[in-house]
C-alpha cells in the first residue's frame, strides 16, 4: 500500500520516535496538532453559540408557551403567596426556638 506524500513525513516521525534527533520534529508535530484541535474547538463553540443566541428569522416570540396567551389567575397567585408566607413563618419559628443539640466537635 502506497502512503500519500502528505502523511509520509508524519509516518516517518512516528516510526523513528525513539530516536533523539526526531524528538524536536515530534514535539513540533504534537504542538501543531494541539493548536489545530483547539482552533477547531473554539471555532465550533463560537459557531454554535452564535447559532443558539440569534433566533432564526421565521421564529416569532409570541408567548412563553409558544403562541399561547398567558393569563394570570388571582386565586392561584394568592395561594402561592400564602404558601411562601407560611414557609417564612415556619422558618422564623424554627429559628427562634434555637438548637438544643450538643456540639459534636466537643
Amino acid at each position: 500500500m502506497k502512503i500519500p506524500s502528505v502523511f509520509r513525513g508524519a509516518f516517518d516521525i512516528f516510526s523513528y520516535r525513539h530516536e533523539p534527533q526526531v524528538a524536536r520534529r515530534l514535539g513540533t508535530l504534537y504542538w501543531y496538532a494541539l493548536v489545530a484541535l483547539c482552533s477547531v474547538a473554539v471555532l465550533s463553540f463560537t459557531v454554535l453559540g452564535v447559532r443558539f443566541l440569534i433566533p432564526p428569522e421565521s421564529a416569532q416570540l409570541v408567548g412563553v408557551r409558544g403562541g399561547e396567551e398567558v393569563t394570570l389567575n388571582r386565586a392561584e397567585l394568592q395561594a402561592t403567596l400564602s404558601a411562601f408566607e407560611e414557609r417564612a413563618a415556619a422558618f422564623e419559628r424554627l429559628r427562634a426556638q434555637g438548637q438544643n443539640r450538643a456540639d459534636p466537635s466537643r
